[in-house]
């Protein structure tokens, strides 16, 4: 159950989130529109530029710079300047470190690292001069894990917190926060091959836990609702671990 909406904190502000095709990336999109802020989302799957009643929808390869400069310049065309913004778009594959391709290591890093990269450069100076922003970027707790079979996975991850923290030391004197969030497994509609392909890895996940169930979106949706508000102005440069108490520090 998510949170009452809180219009004195939604305001009208513009959020971007990629990635919001589906799971977590739709609910999180879903969510900041009901509470009454002007929603894009951009996502490969969609076609074309299409404005709905609740999301304007934007299709985007976000580890593209170009796909990225249309995609932002068409948002800030319609809604205007982007204030918050979610990085959520990545991919997850499940492979063995010897097996994994130059071709398939650098398709991981375009989704999941440069893309990132992309629209943090392309939406920053916006809220620099706006003089107040969200920087929220959706990472993993495998990063402090380092479980087998996800090297490239984990190393994209990774370098995302590290990035997001040199954000956050350059662009705080602006009233702008960037921070992570590392959720666990999260079932969605992209997670089921994975779930069908090692559901031991699944179970094992969950019986890591202080919590012993699967995560959902709304887990997620929650702790991004909190980063975007007002009253984490002060805190930035973190990582919020959103893993039901595998990872304690």
């Amino acid at each position: 159950m998510a949170l009452p909406a809180s219009p004195e904190r939604s305001a009208g502000k513009v959020v971007l989130v990629t990635g919001s095709g589906q799971g977590i990336g739709a609910a999180i999109a879903a969510e900041f529109a009901r509470r009454g802020y002007r929603v894009a989302g951009a996502d490969r799957a969609y076609a074309g530029v299409e404005a709905g009643s609740d999301l304007l929808r934007i299709a985007c390869d976000v580890g593209d710079r170009a796909s990225v400069e249309m995609m932002i310049g068409t948002v800030q065309e319609a809604l205007g300047p982007i204030e918050i913004l979610v990085n959520n778009a990545g991919i997850y594959p499940m492979q063995p470190f010897e097996t994994i391709s130059p071709e398939d290591w650098s398709r991981v890093m375009a989704t999941n690292l440069t893309s990132v990269f992309n629209t943090c450069q392309c939406a920053l100076p916006a809220m620099r001069q706006a003089g107040w922003g969200r920087v929220i970027n959706i990472v993993s707790n495998t990063f402090f894990m380092g479980l087998p079979n996800f090297a490239h996975y984990i190393a994209s991850k990774g370098a995302v917190i590290g990035m997001t923290r040199s954000i956050a030391a350059e662009y705080g004197r602006f009233g702008i926060t960037a921070n992570c969030i590392a959720p666990n497994f999260t079932r969605t509609e992209g997670t089921a091959v994975v779930e069908a392909q090692a559901p031991e890895v699944v179970a094992q996940t969950v019986a890591s836990q202080a919590i012993p169930r699967v995560a959902l979106p709304q887990d997620v949706l929650d702790a991004v609702l909190f980063l975007a508000g007002e009253g984490a102005g002060f805190m930035t440069g973190q990582t919020l671990v959103c893993d039901g108490g595998t990872i304690k520090h």
